[in-house]
């Protein structure tokens, strides 16, 4: 077995850990929470501690996770049978031809500026103390509006 492939197989594993570890976290965050509620009924479900006992192994294996995709970006390991995403495309009605709007280098200093730029603003968001209103946001819409609890 090559190395492209092997970096693929325990990279698609590591994401099914992830969704299921994570799904777990989120059943048990409620449970948990729903003890505590049945002893003090004003006490909120969802409260920060409760979320990171829960949600840690799960973030340690996307950090892993993410690990392992910087690693094959760095090495250059890819999936040369996927599926290529749709891109911004012209069709030249004489000849027919496609012209992409970005492609080969350009295209890759784009998605990584992109990255870049996320990243920067997740940070910015967590050291500004906005984690914590997101989430209360968050816990409000699904127990108002979805319906859940």
């Amino acid at each position: 077995m090559d190395k492209t492939r092997l970096f693929l197989i325990i990279q698609s594993v590591i994401c099914i850990l992830v969704v299921l570890m994570l799904s777990v976290s989120a059943i048990r965050i409620y449970r948990d929470g729903m003890a505590r509620r049945a002893e003090n009924p004003a006490e909120s479900i969802y409260t920060r501690e409760n979320f990171m006992a829960a949600a840690a192994p799960g973030m340690l294996t996307a950090f892993l996770g993410l690990g392992i995709a910087a690693a094959c970006w760095i090495l250059g390991i890819k999936d040369e049978k996927a599926e290529k995403p749709a891109a911004d495309v012209d069709i030249d009605m004489k000849t027919g031809r496609i012209k992409t709007q970005l492609s080969g280098k350009n295209l890759q200093y784009a998605r990584l500026a992109v990255l870049i730029i996320a990243a920067v603003f997740i940070i910015a968001g967590i050291i500004n103390g906005n984690m914590y209103s997101i989430l209360i946001k968050a816990i409000n819409i699904c127990t108002e509006c979805i319906g859940l609890g």
